[in-house]
């Protein structure tokens, strides 16, 4: 019976209850799904490095879109993990 007190009172005081003996707040990111997102960034800059590579475009324009999506993927993927 205390069990089932002592989990009402968390959730009175913190909006959330806790699962598995840890407490995530809503909506923040755990380590797993910072490393999900990640590796599907990583997967996608990797596709889109490829086809602008084999696009018929110059190759100075070139280096500048694929520096620009490598720019745009670390500060996505640093926006998701807190560092900026």
């Amino acid at each position: 019976m205390t069990g089932l007190i002592g989990a009402g009172r968390q959730i009175l005081k913190t909006g959330f209850s806790s699962g598995a003996g840890t407490i995530a707040p809503a909506g923040g990111y755990t380590g797993m799904s910072i490393l999900i997102v990640i590796v599907v960034a990583l997967v996608l800059l990797g596709l889109a490095l490829y086809a602008v590579q084999r696009s018929p475009i110059p190759s100075p324009v070139n280096w500048l879109l694929q520096l620009v999506l490598i720019v745009i993927a670390i500060w996505f993927i640093g926006t998701r993990a807190g560092f900026f």
